[in-house]
């Protein structure tokens, strides 16, 4: 039977406090590398707020699945729909 070696354990980075100001204006579930990610892609953009919504399982399949066949992101797709709609209503 052959020992297994074990890597030891990797030396914890202490967070700078620019780090968890990322952290905290990126929302949960994000890491570090991820909200590093998000904040050089929006930098010259306005800033992006998360938007969660409760959908019916069916509408939610049917949406996905009509946004993987034309090769578009949900997000993109309902932001526009929600832009469409401001300016309707603007319109008004």
């Amino acid at each position: 039977m052959t020992k297994k070696s074990f890597k030891a354990a990797p030396t914890p980075i202490e967070p700078q406090a620019d780090d968890i100001d990322r952290f905290v204006q990126s929302g949960p579930g994000k890491d570090s590398v991820t909200a590093n990610a998000q904040m050089q892609k929006t930098a010259n953009e306005e800033p992006l707020k998360r938007l969660t919504i409760e959908v019916p399982k069916s509408l939610h399949t049917r949406f996905k699945a009509l946004c993987a066949q034309h090769e578009t992101k949900m997000a993109d797709e309902f932001r526009a729909f929600m832009e469409q709609r401001c300016s309707e209503w603007d319109a008004a």
